[in-house]
């Protein structure tokens, strides 16, 4: 059995015609992803994970799909980082983070992605994957606190979103 050869296909530089003024073909070619956190941004999307399934399911039945609409999915921030959910009326971002970011090395990258988001003006909100399946209420309460710090930097910014959906205790999605 024969192996296939791998041909390296990286990007085309185009000859600079002075010095230090090269530029890819792709950029010019229009293509649609131009790095890879936009790449691993439709890569999430299309395969979530099953705490994110979860929450995305809780937040479009949060008040009977009040919220439905609201959010992105993997929103790219400075070309670097994704969020898993992102609110652009309020600049809300969630992350939903499992096991992996228990790791030390893993924690750094948090911090540097909270510093990006920071000075984006985005509130970023970390759950765990045990606050998605835990209690309900709970999960809410800290969602609802994450709504108001962004919409009270909104506001302080001049703009005033919608306030956040008011839910009852029995609610639809709880067991």
């Amino acid at each position: 059995m024969t192996r296939k050869r791998r041909i390296f296909r990286g990007p085309r530089y185009q000859l600079p015609s002075v010095v230090g003024e090269g530029y890819l073909l792709s950029d010019l070619e229009g293509r649609k992803y131009r790095n890879t956190a936009y790449k691993n941004a439709r890569k999430s999307r299309n395969r979530p994970t099953r705490s994110e399934k979860r929450l995305e399911e809780i937040l479009n039945e949060i008040k009977r799909g009040a919220l439905k609409g609201r959010f992105i999915t993997q929103f790219t921030v400075s070309n670097k980082w994704n969020i898993d959910f992102f609110f652009p009326e309020i600049r809300l971002g969630i992350e939903v983070d499992g096991s992996i970011h228990l790791r030390a090395d893993q924690q750094l990258l948090d911090r540097e992605k909270e510093r990006t988001c920071e000075a984006s003006d985005i509130t970023l909100v970390r759950i765990t994957n045990k606050e998605v399946w835990g209690d309900p209420q709970h999960l809410l309460r800290k969602l609802q606190e994450g709504w108001w710090d962004a919409r009270s930097k909104i506001k302080r910014q001049g703009r005033c979103p919608r306030t956040f959906p008011r839910r009852t205790v029995n609610s639809r999605f709880t067991r």
